[in-house]
Formats: C-alpha cells, structure tokens, sequence
C-alpha cells in the first residue's frame, strides 16, 4: 500500500497477501501504526491467545473446524485460496464468478473465448490449471449473459501463487480487443486493489509476468523482516 491509494479495501501500509492471523496482525498494527495515530501503543493490554493444534501450513479441511462463509461470495475454503488473487477481476469488465456457484473460481465475459484458457495452461503456472467454462451469471457484471473463460482449479495449495496467477490472467485478458480498466470515483479500481497505480502501469506497459512479479520482491522481503517480531507460529 502507497500513499495516496488507501481506501476501505486497504487502509494501512502491509502488503495484499500479508501471512499473519488475526492476532498476529493486531500485534503488528500496535507496535507498527497505533502509536504513530494516537500516541501510545496497546503493549500488554492486547492480549493475543494461541491457538493450539494449528500450524500454518494447514489448510481448512485440516483443521478439523467447519467453514463459516464470511461474505455470501466465499462459499468455500477453495474461494478463499483464489480470492486473494481473482479479486483483480473486479477491477475490469470481467465477470469474476460472482451470481455463479463458484464466485472468483469462475473468470470471464462474452468477449473471451476458449484460447483464454488455453493459453494460460501453457504458462504451466504452479499448483493451478485452467478448464475451460461457460456460465450465466444470475447477478453483477454480464448478468443473464453467456460468459467464456475458465474456471481455476488449484492442484496443489502449498505451491499455488495467488497473486502471480491473478497477473497473468490479467496479462492474457489484455489481448482481447474490449479489455478496459473500471473507474471508481477518480481512480482506477485496480490502483485500490493492489495498493498503487504501479501493477496498471506496468500492465499497460505490456510488461510480462515475470518482471511484474520481480519488482515488489524487496518491498516482499523488507515487510517479512518487518513482521517477523509478531508472529506466534513461526517464519513462513
């Protein structure tokens, strides 16, 4: 998040996919921000409790805990993991499967076709493939119309990068001839998503993935070591 692009999807300086908990969060906003805003930290009033039995590298079905949808649109654990991710669609003319059985696994607008999928299988990107889909959103972007696209399916979780995917799909989606950017207020949406203007620009710029992914990983690595004093389950 840079200044200038905060909104009530991205208020403070962290990065999208950031690994941290709940209470691992709230341990980082009291020692990184909550002085800076009201002068004093929480200290040892917070009180984080630990959970037992968890690691973080278990998925939902591991944890022996039911799934409680937070939103309508995430029905499911599998939502979740590609969430982080397809959210980006909604920064575009592209249904992002949302009035469909499968919100943001199922990607795609009258104007796609099935090279879409195609191509993208050729990247062989990790931990996900791509089936080719048609679907009839019942709600939002290209209600009661026939969509074409994909539908993600993540073969391997621990190898999945949700946010690498999201940008090459975004980087395919742009050989479309009807492919625009959609405006909320005075800006782009996208810029709001990912926190500035720089994944747009460089999209425009007909950068490849890549490079795209190349340029946050040391803003990646200094926010890692800024972290690492609030976890509770160890570096990951």
């Amino acid at each position: 998040m840079r200044p200038g692009f905060t909104s009530g999807v991205g208020l403070k300086a962290i990065v999208q996919r950031h690994g941290m908990t709940v209470g691992e969060l709230a341990r980082f906003y009291d020692g990184e921000f909550l002085q800076a805003e009201v002068g004093k930290k929480l200290g040892k009033n917070l009180t984080v409790i630990r959970c037992t039995g968890w690691q973080p590298n278990m998925l939902p079905d591991q944890t022996g805990v039911p799934w409680v949808p937070p939103s309508p649109n995430m029905p499911t654990p599998q939502t979740a993991q590609v969430y982080v991710g397809t959210c980006y669609f909604e920064a575009v003319p592209i249904s992002e499967g949302r009035g469909t059985t499968r919100p943001f696994e199922f990607i795609g607008s009258p104007d796609l076709d099935y090279k879409y999928g195609d191509r993208l299988n050729a990247r062989n990107l990790p931990g996900v493939r791509f089936r080719e889909a048609y679907f009839v959103p019942t709600f939002s972007d290209h209600v009661n119309q026939t969509c074409a696209g994909v539908e993600l399916t993540v073969t391997d979780p621990h190898r999945y990068r949700a946010i690498e995917t999201a940008v090459a799909m975004l980087v395919e989606a742009r050989r479309y001839p009807n492919f625009s950017w959609v405006h909320t207020g005075s800006q782009y949406w996208l810029d709001l998503l990912s926190g500035s203007d720089r994944l747009r620009t460089q999209l425009d710029s007909g950068m490849e993935v890549a490079d795209i992914v190349a340029s946050w990983q040391s803003e990646l690595a200094a926010f890692n070591r800024q972290r690492a004093p609030y976890l509770l389950y160890g570096h990951r």
